[in-house]
């Protein structure tokens, strides 16, 4: 944005493309207005660990928590 490219008609579909890739459905009249969209592919992240402490506090940061269980393994 600071650059003002949302201003243009490329910045603006690119917009509308990244929100269409996101978990909630455009609008009929977004669908309507922007007939060229083509949701942005999201890059798929596997990994085993926790790369580090803080990138787990931000799935907590708003009202959210986390439940563990601890408990004497049967085996």
């Amino acid at each position: 944005m600071s650059n003002k490219a949302h201003l243009t008609g490329e910045g603006l579909q690119h917009i509308i493309n990244l929100r269409a890739s996101m978990n909630f459905d455009l609008s009929d009249i977004q669908i309507n207005q922007f007939p060229n969209i083509i949701p942005v592919a999201w890059p798929i992240i596997n990994t085993t660990n926790i790369p580090n402490p803080n990138w787990l506090a931000v799935f907590t940061s708003g009202e959210g928590c986390f439940y563990v269980d601890i408990f004497k393994s049967k085996k």
